[in-house]
């Protein structure tokens, strides 16, 4: 999923809006780093996550 570079002893501080169209992630210091739509795709027959944000909302689209 998300990767960071963040050493075990650091902390920072991140305000997540899980909002209703797009979900926004924002850390101190640095702005907004995630501002995806929120969309999750999962597949019925194996059941595992596809896609997220973006791709995801592609494939509701796809297959709805």
């Amino acid at each position: 999923m998300f990767k960071t570079n963040i050493a075990p002893k650091t902390t920072r501080d991140i305000a997540i809006d899980l909002g209703t169209a797009n979900t926004v992630m924002y850390v101190k210091g640095e702005g907004i780093q995630v501002d995806e739509p929120t969309y999750v795709a999962i597949n019925k027959k194996t059941e595992e996550l596809e896609h997220i944000g973006e791709k995801g909302k592609g494939n509701y689209w796809k297959n709805s």
